[in-house]
């Protein structure tokens, strides 16, 4: 009798513990929207159990990464910049970039740059950090990069206080 009724605390333990481990892991979505992913040594990873990171296979459409990796290329659809980098497709995304499926376009709105290009975003960051138009445009010329502006990403720019002067020579590098 001893014995049965300990078995039976036993399995009940055993399964309180699997279900609790089963509720917190990645087996089910449950609290676990928009976890956050990194790139290090040629692996996704998200944090695991303990602190400890964990390697993540494949990224799906909506997951949330820090950081892009390194070697990242810019594509610009219809004046939009999408990053790429290995089977991968972000897009910026609060507190980082989120993967988006492939853009799809026309071929000419779509423009491959190279990978130290200057992003639209990145001017602007630096506008706001009050960078002068001069150190600015430096950077354009050193990174070789070249704008094909839209009205939409004209108005993002002087929305985010860029200088006409920085706006009209982005302009200018689309006839280069």
């Amino acid at each position: 009798m001893t014995k049965t009724i300990l078995k039976d605390k036993y399995r009940i333990i055993i399964i309180s513990f699997l279900a609790v481990v089963l509720f917190y892991s990645n087996s089910f979505a449950w609290g676990r929207h928009e976890e956050r992913y990194h790139y290090r040594r040629g692996n996704w990873y998200r944090q695991g159990w303990f602190g400890f990171d964990v390697i993540v296979p494949a990224l799906s459409i909506g997951a949330v990464v820090t950081s892009l990796p390194q070697g990242y290329t810019t594509v610009f659809v219809s004046g939009a910049p999408y990053y790429h980098h290995g089977n991968y497709y972000y897009r910026p995304y609060t507190g980082g970039y989120i993967v988006v499926p492939a853009p799809t376009a026309p071929a000419s709105t779509v423009e491959q740059v190279n990978p130290y290009f200057l992003s639209v975003t990145k001017i602007a960051e630096m506008a706001f950090q009050n960078i002068p138009d001069s150190v600015i445009i430096n950077e354009i010329q050193r990174t070789r990069s070249i704008y094909r502006l839209d009205s939409e990403a004209i108005g993002y720019l002087k929305l985010n206080k860029v200088s006409d002067r920085v706006i009209d020579y982005m302009m200018a590098t689309a006839n280069k």
